[in-house]
């Protein structure tokens, strides 16, 4: 193989890898970052956030759920306040999963742990949100 060839082939190597890393994860991965980033969102009382990882028929879903609800952060930090999302782990980064399905632009997912059942997601716009509807 010549100087040129193991260069071209280098340079083809390096483009691969760098397009699978672009990629991203696989849609199993990413439903379980999308949880882990509601918990931390909710761990850090960053409702807005924790909003932004709900559908958009979830979110409207929320507004008027709560006694003097602000829309979905009030009800969230609400919640989240009364105790109702106690059963979040401390350390969202220690998570784990008993099972992730991904059926299209759907998934479930099964927080191990979690007796509540599954959690259903939903791909919007490019993004695993949960989607409590």
């Amino acid at each position: 193989m010549t100087a040129t060839s193991r260069l071209l082939t280098a340079v083809a190597l390096t483009a691969t890898v760098l397009l699978l890393a672009a990629c991203g994860g696989s849609d199993e991965e990413d439903v379980q970052k999308a949880v882990k980033g509601f918990a931390s969102a909710v761990k850090d009382k960053d409702y807005g956030k924790a909003c932004d990882t709900i559908t958009a028929d979830a979110r409207k879903a929320l507004e008027g759920a709560a006694p003097g609800d602000t829309g979905c952060e009030g009800v969230l930090k609400q919640v989240n306040e009364a105790g109702g999302l106690e059963g979040l782990p401390s350390d969202p980064d220690k998570i784990e999963f008993d099972k992730t399905e991904v059926k299209g632009d759907t998934a479930t997912i099964k927080v191990k742990g979690d007796e509540t059942g599954d959690t259903r997601m939903k791909k919007e716009d490019g993004e695993w949100k949960l989607d409590v509807n």
